[in-house]
């Protein structure tokens, strides 16, 4: 377990004692997939359920942004330039914009989540929105993803964006990456 930051400044840098988890990238892997799990496995009558179950596959899905980054060294943000085609990563803000331009689902994400958490969208893309439907044999709802005129199922958006972070958490071997590889050993 980590101990507690001794400053008076800790802005910026990353306190454990705060989680609930492991403290590791890893885990918001496997949060993502539960999250992911939970939404697929939702009957519920009442579409309020359905709704935050996606919300919270959203939130995690992007902020797996967050702790991709802080984890990783200047070696590994290096190679991840590399692997995600875009000249230099020299921040947080351009990592973010090159995961989305690498991955359209992250972006996605992106834009759910940060009209959840803050109302409005820097960068809004106007043609993205959220809507919830009954399926077809009326036992419970889904939600949709709409980009432009292409409705994509939630789920469909979320399960896009872990493998993509489980790429790039191999890619880097960042700690247990070897773990996060066998999970995925379909596109080893």
């Amino acid at each position: 377990m980590a101990t507690c930051q001794k400053e008076n400044d800790s802005r910026g840098r990353v306190d454990l004692t705060k989680l609930m988890s492991s403290g590791h990238p890893v885990a918001w892997l496997a949060k993502l997939s539960w999250e992911i799990s939970e939404a697929v496995a939702c009957r519920d009558s009442s579409p309020v359920v359905r709704i935050y179950k996606s919300m919270n596959c959203a939130v995690t899905a992007w902020h797996v942004s967050d702790w991709i980054w802080q984890f990783s060294n200047q070696r590994q943000r290096e190679h991840l330039s590399t692997v995600l085609k875009c000249r230099r990563l020299g921040s947080l803000k351009d990592f973010c914009r090159a995961v989305q331009r690498s991955c359209p689902a992250i972006g996605l994400c992106r834009q759910i989540v940060t009209a959840v958490k803050h109302v409005s969208v820097a960068y809004n893309r106007a043609e993205v929105s959220t809507k919830v439907e009954m399926v077809e044999d009326g036992s419970h709802y889904r939600v949709l993803i709409v980009d432009g005129d292409q409705n994509h199922i939630d789920t469909d958006v979320y399960y896009t964006a872990l493998e993509v972070w489980c790429r790039i958490y191999v890619h880097l071997e960042l700690d247990l990456w070897e773990e996060v590889q066998e999970i995925w050993h379909h596109w080893k």
